[in-house]
Formats: structure tokens, C-alpha cells, sequence
């Protein structure tokens, strides 16, 4: 890999077994193969795209700690099929006041890394797009990026620090759950667009805003928010002066906590169901969804929604999510509670 990369960066041949070429480029990786590395990958500079048909990509044990990919300033990386794992960060994206990296996940998983699972080096925004893809038990924080990242149809899930840090960030049929910091902190972020996403089993709360020198727009849509602890008020959302948008059809909290245990400075909308002990429709978490992260079909896991779920053909506007599917790719709506008519359910889990 080491002579590919350096042969995309440069337009030149990889020890004369590639044509030389300019533009974009693809490594292709053996199918199911393991890619063990002795040594740091070359920084990506160029347009380059990894298929790796289900490789992995690991740190040998015998190495030194050291970054799988770092992505240039003028660098754009895309993993496909591609498991990431043992370094000290999994993708690690720099920036500068004049130009930034960019990084794509598409079914890939970036899991077991010493600190973050992706990242960003530098003071100014990158891009990360994340679609079909797991960010798991890395040490630290599943994605910390500073700048725009967005996720569709992925899990973030037991990573050692928050789920997802950003400073632009949108969110579709995704799942953040059982991360040891928060689910979502957007402390200081510009712009947040939560949609058709299940937020839950975090160990240092739910979502969290906070407002410094900017306005921060947060938008919350058919999103369930429920099981999340640590934070002895706003455990499912805690707002800090942050401009946030709810009313379309969110779950929020669970029986097991008041209003005043679930949300600091931030009221649920008139369409938006309540399910902590003194809310509109108190229900316990597992009347909810299966706590238990899991294959429930699809390329990545999600949370069941159950029978009887408050969430389940919640949506009784009409209005279904941009996809029409759900995380793991079912059609929405479905006839969840077996009434004879299919409503969209709440959240990234479709039931059916």
C-alpha cells in the first residue's frame, strides 16, 4: 500500500505493476485480505480511493503506535469496504486557513483505535461523510472533527469518549448508543440537523448544545432520544443557549426520569412525545426500543424498536423520512402495530 499511495500522490507507476495515470485513483485491495503495517501509510495528498472488498487495514502488534491514514490539506480519501483498526487514531484529516482534507466512509468500519476513531488536525473545518459504516470501540471519542461531518444510515457506537464531535452536523437514519461521553456535543457548534436518528445508552448524556460567540441552530426531527445517563439534569438534552427547533414527531426520555432529570433549558414541541414519568405518554425504555445494540439486518446495527412502542406509527402527518427507508435500508412506512395502516415510525429503526 505504502508504494500505491505514494504512486497516486505522484501520478507516477507503483514499481511498474500500474499504468501511470493522473486525477484519481483507486487501490484495490485483495478480496478479505489483512493489510498489516510495520510503518505509518503516506500522508495522503491526491484524490484516492481505497475498494477494499472487505480488507482490513491494522497496525502489526509488533509495530510502533502510530496513525493508519493521515489526509492531507489537499488530500480527499475514500474507504470503501475498508476496516480500520490498531492505530492511534483510525483516519486523522488536516486543515488549513486556505485549504482542507476531505474523507468518505462507505460500508467501512473504523473501530479499535488507541484514541479517536476519525479526527481532525489543524484549527479549520474539514469534511467528513460518513454512509453505511461503523465507528466503534475506539478508545476516545467515535468522531472528533472540527468542521462539517455527515452521517447516514451509521453507527457510532462504545466508543471510549463522546459519539460525535463537530462543528456542522447532519444526521440520518444513524444511531449513536452505548458511547462512555456524550452522544452528540455540539459544544460551540454553528449547525446540527438530527433526522430519523435513535440516540441512546450514552454515558455521559444525549445530546448536548451550547452557544459561544455564535448562534447555534440545532434542528431535531423524528428523532428518539431515550436511555442516556450520566448528567444528573439534561441526562437526554441539555441546551446552553443554542437556538434548537423539536415539535416533528421526537421521542424524548423514558419513565425512569422526570422533565427536570431529562432536559435542562429545552422543552419538547407539541408533536414531540414525551415518555419521561411526568410527560405526556410515560413509558419505560424497554417499552421503547431493545437496549441491546444489535444485527437487526442491514450493513450496520441498530436499536428495535418494540411492540407496543410509543415510537412505532408515531409519524401521523404523512410525512416519511427523504429516503423513504430506515437505517438498516426497510421501506418506510410500515404497518408497525399491525392496525391495518402504515404510519413512519420515529427514530432510525423502521418496524415492521
Amino acid at each position: 500500500m505504502v508504494r500505491a499511495i505514494t504512486a497516486a500522490n505522484n501520478n507516477t507507476t507503483a514499481n511498474g505493476r500500474c499504468r501511470k495515470g493522473s486525477g484519481a485513483d483507486t487501490i484495490v485491495l485483495p478480496n478479505g485480505s489483512t493489510q498489516r503495517l510495520t510503518s505509518r501509510l503516506p500522508v495522503i495528498r491526491s484524490n484516492i480511493s481505497i475498494a477494499g472488498n472487505n480488507s482490513t487495514i491494522r497496525r502489526a502488534a509488533s509495530a510502533p503506535a502510530f496513525g493508519i491514514f493521515a489526509v492531507g490539506v489537499t488530500g480527499d480519501l475514500t474507504l470503501r469496504r475498508t476496516t480500520v483498526s490498531g492505530g492511534t487514531t483510525g483516519v486523522s484529516v488536516s486543515t488549513s486557513r486556505f485549504s482542507s482534507g476531505s474523507a468518505s466512509l462507505i460500508n467501512s468500519t473504523i473501530s479499535g483505535n488507541v484514541y479517536s476513531g476519525v479526527s481532525t488536525a489543524g484549527e479549520y473545518a474539514g469534511f467528513l461523510t460518513v454512509t453505511n459504516s461503523t465507528i466503534s470501540n475506539n478508545g476516545g471519542s467515535g468522531i472528533d472533527f472540527y468542521g462539517g461531518v455527515h452521517l447516514t444510515n451509521s453507527t457510532v457506537s462504545n466508543n471510549g469518549g463522546d459519539g460525535v464531535i463537530g462543528d456542522f452536523l447532519e444526521m440520518i437514519n444513524s444511531t449513536i448508543s452505548g458511547n462512555a461521553g456524550c452522544g452528540v456535543d455540539c459544544s460551540g457548534c454553528l449547525e446540527i440537523d438530527l433526522t430519523n436518528t435513535t440516540v441512546t445508552g450514552n454515558g455521559g448524556g444525549g445530546v448536548y448544545f451550547e452557544t459561544h460567540n455564535q448562534q447555534t441552530a440545532v434542528t431535531l426531527t423524528r428523532t428518539v432520544i431515550a436511555g442516556n445517563t450520566g448528567v444528573p439534569a439534561g441526562a437526554e438534552v441539555f441546551n446552553n443557549n443554542a437556538s434548537v427547533t423539536a415539535g416533528s414527531f421526537n421521542l424524548f426520555g423514558h419513565s425512569r426520569l422526570t422533565n427536570d432529570q431529562a432536559f435542562e433549558n429545552f422543552t419538547p414541541g407539541p408533536t414531540d412525545i414525551t415518555a419521561t414519568s411526568n410527560g405526556k405518554d410515560p413509558t419505560a425504555l424497554v417499552n421503547i426500543l431493545n437496549p441491546t445494540l444489535a444485527n437487526n439486518s442491514g450493513p450496520t446495527r441498530t436499536h428495535a424498536l418494540v411492540a407496543g412502542s410509543p415510537a412505532v406509527d408515531a409519524i401521523n402527518n404523512g410525512t416519511c423520512s427523504p429516503s423513504a427507508q430506515d437505517q438498516r435500508g426497510v421501506r418506510r412506512p410500515q404497518d408497525g402495530d399491525n392496525d391495518g395502516a402504515a404510519i413512519c415510525d420515529t427514530g432510525a429503526f423502521e418496524r415492521r
